[in-house]
C-alpha cells in the first residue's frame, strides 16, 4: 500500500467491538472532519457529487463515511417551478427518503468543497462579502426528498442532526471557563459561623468553599457525551453500498 493511502484517524467518538466512529481522519495529506463539505466520485459517474460528512466509521473490513447530500439545480429541475437558481447554487437535502444521505467508501471522497449558507435564517452565521466570493458554492434553500418540495425555511434537523451543527463549524468549540469567585456559604450555628466572627473581613474573602471536584468532572463528561453525534441506527454500519444510494438515482420525473 502506498504511504499516501494510509489513513490517520482522529479522535474516537464511539467504540463497539470492531466498530469505531471518529471525529476526523487524514487521507492523502488532507484532514477531513465531521460536517465538512466534500466532493465524492463513483465509477461510472460523469461528475462529482457534493455533500457534508455526517459520520466517519471503521470496521475490520470496511472504512465508510456517511454523507448528507446537496443537489445541483439540474438534479431537481422538475421541482424548481418558477425558482431561478444561480450556476453555483446548491440545495441541501432534507426530509426522509432516497437521496437524503448515503454511506460511501472513504476512498470515494476526493477533496474538500467550500459551501456556505446565505439563508436569512437567524441560526445561520453572518457571512462576509469576502466569504461569499471565496466560496465554491452556496445554498439558501433545502429540498425535501420525501415531499419533493423546495423549502425556503431550513428544517430543524438534517438526517437527525440539528441544522445548527451543519451551518456553524464553531459550535463544537469549548467555551472558556469564567474565573468567577464562588460565594462563601455560612450555616447559622455552625463552626463556620464562629470562625466568621474570629477572622477579619480580608481573611474571609480568601476563604472559598471548595466544590466536589469529582462531581464537576462527571458533569463535564456528561455534557461532552451529549455533544457527540451518535448513529441513529446501529444497523447502518453494516449496510452495503449500492448504486441506489447515488444522488443521481433520485428520479426527477413522477
Amino acid at each position: 500500500m502506498d504511504g499516501e493511502d494510509i489513513v490517520k484517524w482522529g479522535k474516537i467518538l464511539a467504540h463497539d467491538g470492531d466498530y469505531k466512529m471518529y471525529r476526523s481522519y487524514t487521507y492523502r495529506g488532507v484532514e477531513y472532519n465531521v460536517y465538512d463539505s466534500v466532493y465524492t466520485f463513483s465509477a461510472g459517474s460523469k461528475e462529482t457529487d457534493i455533500g457534508k460528512i455526517m459520520m466517519i466509521t471503521e470496521t475490520k473490513k470496511v472504512r465508510e463515511v456517511k454523507i448528507s447530500w446537496f443537489f445541483r439545480p439540474r438534479d431537481i429541475c422538475n421541482f424548481l417551478r418558477e425558482y431561478k437558481p444561480c450556476w453555483n447554487e446548491l440545495f441541501l437535502a432534507c426530509g426522509a427518503g432516497k437521496g437524503l444521505s448515503s454511506f460511501v467508501p472513504l476512498e470515494a471522497i476526493i477533496g474538500k468543497c467550500n459551501v456556505i449558507c446565505t439563508s436569512k435564517d437567524r441560526r445561520v452565521p453572518l457571512q462576509s462579502k469576502s466569504d461569499i466570493e471565496k466560496a465554491d458554492y452556496f445554498f439558501s434553500h433545502a429540498f425535501d426528498v420525501g415531499t419533493r418540495k423546495l423549502l425556503r425555511n431550513l428544517p430543524d434537523t438534517i438526517d437527525c442532526i440539528k441544522v445548527e451543527r451543519l451551518l456553524n463549524p464553531l459550535i463544537d468549540e469549548p467555551k472558556p471557563k469564567a474565573n468567577v469567585e464562588r460565594p462563601r456559604v455560612v450555616i447559622p450555628g455552625s463552626r463556620a459561623e464562629d470562625a466568621e466572627r474570629r477572622y477579619s473581613s480580608d481573611q474571609l474573602r480568601t476563604a472559598n468553599v471548595k466544590l466536589n471536584e469529582k462531581e464537576s468532572d462527571v458533569k463535564e463528561e456528561a455534557f461532552r457525551m451529549l455533544e457527540q453525534p451518535v448513529p441513529e441506527n446501529r444497523a447502518l454500519k453494516r449496510r452495503k453500498i449500492s448504486e441506489a444510494d447515488s444522488v443521481y438515482n433520485l428520479k426527477t420525473k413522477e
